[in-house]
């Protein structure tokens, strides 16, 4: 049974890869250049990045005749989601309280300053930025991931962690540091899975016990 992407004529697969990864590079981009304010516009915020990150490369890759599960939108395995769901929450829980600790991170986070004064506040950063990051995590380790593999195989891992790492120009140094590796190592689990979604929900549970931890020892 042939897929859409193999029924697709009017430009060769090829081309689709390059394409799609220039497509990504510039919505980077744009997220990261925007001049929208994520305190004052916090909603914006989301629902502009959530465009750029999320709408616009899967429908792209439709309209390159892709199906979503070639770009890592998907399930994918998921005992294999659910450990490395766990070891991640383990290994980093320490990491974090050591971090929401430091003058630098009590400095950045939260960026949405409601969230520092009230409980509602809180729950709607937390789940503005876990919409956020569905869109982040999947034009990383869904949609750039999944098409480079099919040129450049394993490389795709280490390829795709550079723009992410890139990203992190601004952020506190010991995360924009720790992004390289990072990268690579969110890579890998989306590899393994089959699927960006486990990368998702540990950078989702990460980002919520940072900002409460920040909130918590800032008090």
């Amino acid at each position: 049974m042939k897929t859409g992407r193999q029924n697709t004529q009017w430009l060769g697969e090829g081309w689709q890869v390059a394409l799609m990864i220039t497509c990504a590079l510039i919505l980077v981009t744009v997220s990261v250049t925007s001049p929208i304010d994520r305190d004052s516009q916090f909603d914006i915020y989301v629902a502009f990045n959530t465009l750029l990150c999320l709408v616009l490369p899967l429908a792209f890759a439709k309209a390159c005749g892709w199906n979503w599960s070639d770009v890592g939108f998907q399930v994918g395995n998921g005992r294999c989601a659910l450990v490395w769901i766990a070891i991640a929450t383990i290994f980093m829980l320490p990491l974090l309280i050591a971090c929401a600790h430091m003058e630098q991170f009590q400095a950045y986070y939260p960026f949405y300053t409601p969230a520092k004064e009230s409980l509602p506040a809180f729950i709607k950063f937390a789940l503005g930025m876990t919409i956020y990051f569905f869109g982040w995590e999947f034009l990383f380790r869904g949609f750039m991931l999944f098409v480079m593999k099919r040129r450049f195989g394993a490389l795709a891992i280490l390829i795709q962690a550079i723009p992410f790492w890139l990203a992190h120009v601004g952020k506190p140094q010991i995360e924009f540091i720790s992004a390289l590796p990072g990268g690579v190592m969110a890579g890998v689990i989306a590899w393994q899975c089959n699927s960006f979604i486990p990368v998702f929900a540990i950078h989702a549970i990460m980002n919520v016990l940072l900002n409460a931890f920040v909130i918590a020892f800032g008090r």
